[in-house]
């Protein structure tokens, strides 16, 4: 009952018409009905519409209807792309073991030629990064001098240097492009090298 009206929950008579309110609720609730003939009108109602929708014919879902629901149900088909993917990738273990030896089987004679080569007391990681620097730094060079008779060749320096007395500052300024491309092959080859020979520890990543 509410403290305002004093009348009885609309959900009390409900569940007093439909027998499932507890005891304790039932006694009050029915104390409270032989005073009030407006609540004992509304359970009226509410036994009247029980009563009619039990009366209603009930029918049960046939044998075949949930075969007959699932017959219409389209289930989406798979990607071509997904499909691809799984036809390609190994579905087992031990197929992902094959695929990982078959990629690692080329560097199997790689190996005994390393350990043969480290086993010579005068070949050292130090000597290995030597020869290597060298050789990167003779091919930047001869890069840089085939590039140069290429130019003289085809006309480009000669182009380039129309186009330089074109420039605001005339050929001072195609001579400090110049200088400073120039500049920047050999710092940019410096800080290469030191960059690659720096200990891993000593570098510093951004997070």
């Amino acid at each position: 009952m509410t403290q305002n009206t004093a009348h009885l929950e609309h959900w009390t008579l409900d569940e007093l018409a439909e027998g499932t309110l507890s005891e304790m609720e039932r006694t009050r609730a029915e104390t409270h009905l032989r005073q009030c003939m407006l609540c004992t009108a509304e359970l009226e109602a509410s036994r009247a519409v029980i009563e009619a929708l039990s009366s209603l014919p009930q029918f049960a879902p046939s044998a075949s209807f949930a075969d007959a629901v699932m017959a219409r149900v389209v289930m989406p088909a798979a990607a071509p792309e997904a499909v691809k993917k799984r036809r390609w990738l190994p579905q087992t273990r031990r197929g992902w073991m094959l695929v990982l030896a078959a990629g690692f089987a080329p560097l199997a004679p790689v190996v005994p030629f390393l350990a043969w080569v480290f086993s010579h007391p005068g070949v050292t990681l130090g000597s290995i990064w030597s020869i290597g620097s060298g050789w990167v730094m003779e091919s930047v060079w001869g890069a840089t001098v085939r590039g140069a008779e290429w130019a003289l060749r085809s006309g480009m320096a000669q182009w380039v240097v129309e186009q330089g007395g074109r420039l605001p500052g005339g050929y001072a300024g195609l001579l400090a492009v110049a200088v400073m491309a120039l500049l920047a092959i050999p710092v940019s080859g410096w800080a290469m090298v030191r960059l690659l020979r720096a200990p891993t520890g000593e570098l510093a990543h951004a997070h």
